[in-house]
């Protein structure tokens, strides 16, 4: 039981976090840069769940253009920090849980999004995936070893809080620890898609798309521009043979490798952890993790707050992309 209340934290957390990153990063990031910088926001569209977007308009200029872009992941990163400093403020009381899961998960989302935008050319960081050339690929690793890097030190950090308020051998604490994580980000990834399967929104979809991807649109485009030129009607084996050529050639899978070392650093994190029980023989308690903290469930009133929060979150961006 105490898992699934974990759980069920851990998901209003999330959409406390993603919706708040999702006003922070489109306005605050890439509209408010944009009027700072002279120039305008022409539309905004806000999903209940995942992502959105925003169209601005930005005077000539390639620093602009990339301040712009690059403006709501820098905005994600200024947010965490200030989450990670009350965090360290709030030590041992329990609203520090919130704070500091929020540091994690917008410092998380803003490298995993420069990271892979800049590998793949998609979203915030197509910009710099055409303007650094080759140089993408050293920027992007180093962009995921530091994901890599947060998503061990983090969970280390938050299984020693929250792990001690479970039930059951120390071990099992940990594993019920990154079960609840699992189940609240796969709740959350079934809104967010599903939301997206149902409003079938273009210009999202468009954004979104890598570069390799757009390269294909272009070529199986002009294919078929000249199987109309040469009145073809019906596709011959040969036009298919060299349709098959035309296609690039299949992109290495780093946002799929990413996440999977990234996943693997997080349960690294906690087996870390698998002999340092607080409270056992020679071993008081976890260093800097204040004795407050350790063993105190999630009390019935952090659920709701959470939970009022998690419905607030939603209903400000409903709202605000009305």
């Amino acid at each position: 039981m105490r898992m699934l209340r974990l759980a069920l934290f851990f998901l209003c957390a999330g959409l406390v976090v993603s919706r708040a990153g999702l006003l922070v990063h489109e306005g605050l990031g890439h509209g408010g840069v944009a009027l700072a910088l002279g120039g305008s926001v022409r539309e905004v569209t806000l999903f209940w769940f995942g992502g959105g977007w925003v169209r601005t308009f930005t005077p000539p200029g390639d620093l602009r253009l990339l301040a712009v872009q690059l403006a709501g992941i820098g905005a994600e990163l200024l947010v965490a920090a200030v989450l990670g400093l009350l965090a360290h403020r709030w030590a041992g009381q329990q609203r520090a849980r919130l704070a500091q899961l929020g540091a994690v998960l917008f410092t998380a989302h803003a490298l995993w999004y420069a990271a892979t935008g800049i590998w793949h050319g998609f979203g915030d960081g197509a910009f710099l995936h055409e303007r650094l050339g080759q140089l993408r690929y050293p920027v992007a690793l180093a962009l995921g070893a530091a994901l890599c890097a947060v998503a061990l030190l983090a969970t280390r950090r938050l299984c020693r809080v929250l792990a001690p308020s479970l039930c059951g051998p120390w071990p099992s604490r940990l594993a019920a620890v990154l079960a609840a994580a699992a189940l609240a980000g796969g709740a959350h990834a079934a809104l967010a898609y599903g939301e997206l399967a149902l409003r079938q929104d273009e210009t999202y979809r468009l954004t979104m798309r890598t570069a390799e991807q757009r390269l294909e649109d272009e070529r199986l485009a002009a294919w078929r521009a000249e199987l109309a030129r040469r009145g073809a009607i019906l596709i011959r084996q040969e036009d298919l043979l060299r349709a098959q050529k035309l296609a690039p050639p299949r992109p290495f899978p780093f946002a799929r490798v990413l996440a999977a070392v990234a996943l693997a650093a997080v349960v690294l994190g906690a087996w870390s952890l698998r002999r340092s029980e607080p409270g056992t023989p020679g071993e008081p308690g976890t260093p800097g993790t204040p004795s407050s903290e350790l063993g105190a469930p999630l009390s019935n009133a952090t659920l709701a707050w959470a939970a009022v929060a998690a419905f607030a979150a939603v209903s400000v961006v409903a709202l605000a992309g009305l």
